[in-house]
């Protein structure tokens, strides 16, 4: 689907609006996933790169002013690609300070996506961003927990994802829940279902009805995940 974002921003010469449209004509849940493509597509051809053309003669290069412009549908989309593709070479995240430097004066969607976004280009290792996460309070934890790149964990044995996830225990109440609910769904994703069957089940009974309820979900619009 994010793919498909893609090419529909090559088939309208980068424009966003239209690219959308096309995106949410394949239905809500994979319309969701199909722009997050056509965002990348947009800072590539920001960039001219991979053969792009310019989305216009004055394309709009601040994340704040590009994201804030978005319906509610895309905003979380939006951001996630939106330091990934604009941040300075080298550049990454390192304390929720430096996140939260990213994203001061936001509010409501924009800041969780914005968070979201700030801890993409945390740490490669997921566990050093959960323990950044964790210098957050309130709804700020979680929109991080969303950043997390299990992904760089693919093709680690079950151990290291059980591992991961127990650091959902660095959180407290519901954060604590909703980080097993998310890292069980990504997971998942990455290992084709089999950890919510191998890796849940390692868990205390608590963690676990959490954990095994976020894979319920995996083939489901995935927003701020690639």
């Amino acid at each position: 689907m994010h793919g498909f974002g893609h090419a529909f921003m090559r088939l309208t010469r980068e424009q966003t609006k239209p690219s959308l449209t096309l995106c949410m004509r394949l239905g809500r849940s994979w319309g969701l996933d199909c722009a997050g493509g056509v965002f990348h597509d947009y800072w590539l051809a920001v960039k001219g790169y991979d053969n792009t053309v310019s989305p216009g003669p004055k394309p709009v290069t601040n994340p704040r002013k590009l994201c804030g412009a978005q319906a509610p549908l895309f905003v979380k989309q939006c951001w996630y690609r939106s330091f990934l593709e604009s941040r300075p070479a080298r550049f990454q995240t390192d304390s929720a300070a430096s996140m939260d430097s990213l994203c001061h004066g936001l509010r409501g969607a924009q800041r969780d996506a914005c968070i979201t976004a700030a801890s993409v280009i945390g740490p490669p290792d997921p566990a050093d961003q959960l323990a950044i996460c964790a210098q957050f309070r309130g709804p700020d934890a979680l929109s991080c927990i969303h950043g997390t790149k299990v992904q760089n964990l693919l093709g680690y044995p079950i151990a290291a994802y059980v591992d991961l996830i127990g650091r959902c225990e660095l959180f407290g109440g519901a954060t604590r829940r909703a980080c097993y609910r998310w890292l069980g769904k990504t997971i998942s994703v990455v290992t084709n279902g089999r950890f919510r069957t191998v890796g849940c089940v390692k868990l205390a009974r608590a963690a676990q009805r959490a954990c095994v309820a976020g894979p319920r979900s995996m083939s489901g619009p995935l927003e701020t995940f690639s």
